[in-house]
Order: structure tokens, then C-alpha cells, then sequence
């Protein structure tokens, strides 16, 4: 069998390989032959469909290929049947990331998800008389709450910033992360969940956009 995975560190290889002997050990045994390339793995992937030669099992990045591609170019084998056969629990996921494998029929599972995750230096904090908020519960109002921190933590010497409050590098994960947060999207959807237009201009995504710029 054929085990498709990108990686990025030795330590994507351990959890490629973890999975791979999982896996296997589950449903089919025999040997394991991976392909693991830097991201993305698009290329080899597209590659050995193109030649008739599928690989057996990748990890689908659903930002790289949209279900929706995956279904019009017949990518991946429809499992709805399976699902139903074996009873599976597909309600155990989370919803988001188990919508985004359905596309008239489901056609991969959710094995994780990604979060972003902020780090701190305590005696920043310390110095600046900031407190970190508890937990906040869904809904409530963590924007604010975390812009409200940084503010108070970042300095400034005339029109000069000595001390940034927070770092956020220009990959699409970090800037959209702050966009979502405020209420904002990045494009606007049908009810299919199709992209029809642009809402980098919404106030929400160009309120949240702005925040760096003061921080």
C-alpha cells in the first residue's frame, strides 16, 4: 500500500509512521510504502492519479485541494457506504472540519484539526500590571479581551514602537485567525459553502486586519 504524507520535521516522519502502523494494524496488513515530501503534496499525488496509480491513503489538507475538487476530478473513493456499513460515529468529529469532507457524499474523515496557539514572555506581562484572562466560554468576547493585553504591553518612544505586543508573520493561518475572531471571513459563501465573492472589504475582516498596525 501506498502512504501519501507531507512533512515538515522529523517529527511529522514519527507521527507519519505512528499512523501508517496504526492503520494497518486496524484494518489491512502488509507492507507500507510512503511517499513523504516537504509541503505541499499535491504534485506527487496529482501525479500518480494522472497515471492510473492512486496512492492508497494520504493526508488531505482540505486548504490545498477544496472537497469540491477532490469530488469533480473523482480524487477520492466516496466512503458513505462504508460509513454506514461499519456504523461509524461521524458525529464524534467536529463539526467544521467534517463538513469540509462532504461535498455530495463524503469522501475523507477528519483525523485532526488545526489551532493556533499564542505564546507569552511572563515578565512582559508582569512588568506592563497585566493579568491573563481565565477561559473564556464560547462566544464571549476574546477579541477584545486579547487586544485590550497587548495594548497595554506594547511601548512606544514618539512615533517609534520600542516593544510590539504581538507578532503575527504574514502566512494565511495567523492574519485569518485574527479575522475570524472579530466575526470577519475571508470570502463570502452560498449555501453550498461555494466562495462567490470577496469579504477582505467587510468591516469585521478589515477591523481585525488593522489590529497589527497598533500592536
Amino acid at each position: 500500500m501506498v502512504f501519501v504524507c507531507d512533512i515538515i520535521n522529523e517529527g511529522h516522519v514519527t507521527i507519519r509512521d505512528k499512523w501508517a502502523k496504526e492503520f494497518s494494524e486496524a484494518t489491512i496488513r502488509g507492507s507500507w510504502s510512503t511517499i513523504s515530501r516537504f509541503r505541499p503534496t499535491t504534485t506527487p499525488r496529482f501525479r500518480l492519479a494522472a497515471a492510473g496509480t492512486p496512492p492508497d491513503m494520504y493526508r488531505h489538507l482540505q486548504e490545498i485541494t477544496p472537497i469540491i475538487t477532490v469530488a469533480e476530478k473523482n480524487l477520492h473513493l466516496q466512503v458513505d457506504d462504508y460509513i454506514a456499513r461499519d456504523e461509524y460515529d461521524v458525529d464524534a468529529s467536529r463539526p467544521t472540519p467534517l463538513r469540509s469532507t462532504v461535498w455530495d457524499g463524503t469522501y475523507a474523515l477528519p483525523r485532526t484539526t488545526a489551532t493556533r496557539i499564542s505564546t507569552t514572555t511572563w515578565n512582559i506581562l508582569e512588568e506592563a500590571g497585566v493579568t491573563l484572562p481565565p477561559v473564556l466560554e464560547r462566544h464571549q468576547p476574546a477579541f477584545d479581551v486579547f487586544l485590550d493585553m497587548l495594548l497595554k504591553v506594547t511601548k512606544r518612544d514618539g512615533d517609534r514602537t520600542t516593544q510590539w505586543g504581538f507578532l503575527v508573520n504574514r502566512g494565511q493561518r495567523p492574519w485569518a485567525s485574527w479575522v475570524y475572531s472579530n466575526g470577519g471571513v475571508g470570502a463570502i459563501r452560498d449555501d453550498r459553502g461555494v466562495a462567490t465573492d470577496s469579504a477582505m472589504a467587510d468591516e469585521g475582516t478589515v477591523e481585525a486586519l488593522a489590529v497589527p498596525s497598533r500592536i
